[in-house]
């Protein structure tokens, strides 16, 4: 479900890069090797700074979000994902549907470090 209002909003187009692991290729420590392919082309969002830093456990390690990206509720948007804004890349840490009406999606992210 989506209405205009709510769309007018989503001023930022962004990019969203999904990670994939290449089946039976592993690095030099035995790790599978890693891979980018492109979701999608673009994507309308709105990326903020959090007032208030979000604290996600994430496979037993302890991770901050300090940034937040609304969505509209059908992006394919999933932990782990890139989202990149103004050549700045986020690493996607937890989606979230906050009103569980299917109308936006809340995208805690932080800042990738390269």
């Amino acid at each position: 479900m989506s209405d205009d209002i709510y769309d007018g909003l989503l001023t930022h187009t962004v990019s969203i890069t999904r990670r994939s692991y290449n089946e039976g290729s592993v690095d030099s420590f035995g790790v599978p090797a890693e891979t980018q392919t492109e979701t999608v082309a673009s994507a309308v969002a709105l990326i903020q700074p959090l007032t208030d830093k979000v604290e996600i456990n994430k496979r037993g390690k302890k991770e901050i979000a300090t940034m937040v990206g609304f969505f509209l509720y059908s992006e394919n948007i999933m932990p782990d994902d890139i989202i990149t804004y103004n050549n700045i890349k986020y690493i996607v840490l937890g989606v979230d549907d906050p009103s569980g009406t299917e109308h936006h999606k809340e995208v805690l992210m932080k800042t990738m470090q390269e």
